[in-house]
């Protein structure tokens, strides 16, 4: 369990709160899906850290983000006409091409072209990377280095993205996506038709966790030893603030290319975009959850109310054999759970037991950081010198005779 004082550390991002200005500081977010954003389409509206914001991408393809008020009168810029490499809004006509200058104003009789260079426009550094618009909305001069995982050079044929806004704190989704061992007990039911792909791995004990700390955040291996007597080891990596590298629970084949990353990014105190990036290095990806009736690759988890319905829960369906009564995606059922525990879960009451190794270590790191960062130092996951791209989660099965760590594809990068 937390203290009331760290749990609010941890989990608060808005304002002034320290961890919200740590991660704004230190790291690029993933904002939009880039293939939402049409070259003089409607801007979009972006909510980020309680901040609202618009991206659009301009005439000439190159995108724009910018604070949602006009600095004129504050009207929002969501309504402005995206033209000729900026956007006018439509209040007064003020126009803000795509760099962030104001290089029109209509109102303004005296002398506009003073008036113009004398606002400021609050825009931010923005990079498009693996089907992502990413940005930095911290006060350094100079960002910090953009993280090149290796999805962020791939195309949309490559590189699904898909997400769901969760009406939750976004630790409750982090530590989700860290949290191998309740795949195998909340997600049964679906799982269940996985079986004949060797989705075995879920239905032998509880894991017992083996970390080791990186300079990155973590890697984590949830070891079984399965009752054929072979042990199975999903190695899953926490990378600072939000990426969950998750293994696919298929024992790692020579050559398999398909991975998976959940990432967990504060829209307010009390919701996040959860991201799932799903790839494949060598070749074209599947849809993520491709089958879902009503796909909607930007809202990826169907409806599901709220504590008066149980979230949609279906108990006939759990009376037929349902495992949780969350029938239309997987998805669903971790929605739920997470929303279940409130806005912002109180942590001082938790019983944490030893399935739970790898959500402890993420708060500890979290918590580190932070104060880290408070002090001046530089956090975990933003050195400059962190090789991204060598982050992959996988999986192996075999006797047991070795170490999970004998079988891994990618160098160690040691915390210090």
């Amino acid at each position: 369990m937390l203290s009331e004082k760290d749990n609010h550390l941890l989990t608060r991002i808005e304002c002034d709160a320290p961890m919200g200005h740590m991660l704004q500081d230190c790291f690029w977010v993933p904002a939009i899906r880039a293939g939402k954003l049409e070259r003089d389409g409607a801007p979009d509206r972006v909510r980020l850290f309680g901040r609202d914001f618009i991206a659009f991408r301009a005439t000439d393809g190159r995108v724009g983000f910018f604070d949602e008020a006009c600095p004129h009168r504050r009207a929002s810029l969501a309504l402005g006409r995206n033209e000729g490499n900026g956007v006018r809004c439509i209040f007064h006509g003020w126009k803000i091409d795509v760099s962030g200058k104001v290089v029109e104003m209509p109102n303004e009789h005296r002398d506009p072209e003073r008036m113009c260079a004398k606002v400021k426009v609050k825009h931010y550094p923005v990079r498009e990377a693996g089907g992502m618009i990413w940005v930095y909305i911290g006060e350094r001069a100079e960002p910090p280095r953009f993280p090149d995982f290796e999805f962020n050079e791939l195309d949309e044929t490559q590189n699904n993205i898909t997400s769901s806004t969760i009406n939750c704190n976004w630790v409750q989704g982090l530590e989700a996506s860290l949290d191998d061992a309740h795949v195998g007990i909340l997600h049964e039911s679906h799982m269940s038709s996985y079986k004949a792909k060797h989705m075995s791995l879920y239905e032998g004990p509880p894991p017992a966790y083996d970390i080791n700390l990186t300079r990155y955040g973590f890697e984590a291996a949830a070891i079984r030893h399965m009752p054929d007597g072979t042990t199975a080891s999903a190695i899953t990596h926490f990378a600072m603030p939000w990426f969950g590298f998750v293994s696919t629970a298929v024992p790692q084949v020579a050559g398999t290319t398909r991975r998976v990353v959940f990432v967990a990014v504060p829209i307010d105190d009390v919701t996040f975009k959860q991201w799932f990036f799903s790839y494949d290095m060598a070749g074209p990806v599947e849809k993520f959850f491709g089958g879902t009736a009503n796909y909607d690759q930007d809202d990826i988890c169907p409806p599901l109310g709220d504590k008066s319905n149980n979230w949609g829960q279906d108990r006939e369906a759990m009376k037929r054999g349902h495992a949780t009564g969350f029938t239309s995606n997987l998805l669903a059922e971790d929605t739920a759970v997470q929303m279940s525990m409130g806005r912002i879960t109180d942590r001082t009451h938790e019983q944490l037991c030893s399935a739970d190794k790898a959500i402890a270590t993420a708060r500890q790191v979290l918590l580190d950081a932070v104060r880290a960062h408070q002090k001046g130092e530089t956090p975990t996951g933003a050195h400059p010198d962190i090789d991204w791209r060598a982050i992959r989660a996988w999986t192996v099965q075999d006797d047991g005779a070795n170490d999970w760590r004998e079988a891994r594809t990618y160098p160690l990068q040691a915390a210090e």
